[in-house]
């Protein structure tokens, strides 16, 4: 299953670069993608950045467009039976990653108890 999820991920990511004709969706990190066990569904974390407004926006377009991108990825992954129906969702943890990096740049340096001889 895991090579299937990185397989759906590598081709989904380079579907929305040189497939999908709208910039704003060309922007769009793939993160990670699920698939459920018979293949009839899976779950594409994205990471897009920007603010929440652009977010929503990005995950919105993609999901207007999973249908082109599904059949796109039919006509490449001929190895897989079945095309799974696409969830877009969008994936925090990058934000949330630079949200902590930022904030512990802002703290003062900690002072270490010196040693006693």
């Amino acid at each position: 299953m895991e090579r299937v999820n990185a397989q759906l991920r590598s081709e989904i990511a380079r579907c929305l670069v040189h497939d999908v004709k709208d910039p704003r969706v060309a922007m769009t990190t793939v993160v990670r993608v699920s698939c459920s066990p018979d293949l009839s569904r899976a779950m594409v974390r994205v990471s897009v950045l920007g603010d929440d407004d652009r977010r929503r926006e990005t995950v919105a377009r993609l999901t207007r467009v999973r249908g082109f991108v599904r059949y796109r990825l039919g006509t490449r992954l001929t190895n897989l039976r079945r095309i799974p129906q696409l969830t877009f969702v969008l994936d925090e943890s990058i934000a949330y990653a630079v949200h902590i990096s930022q904030v512990l740049q802002h703290l003062p340096p900690s002072r270490l108890p010196e040693e006693e001889a």
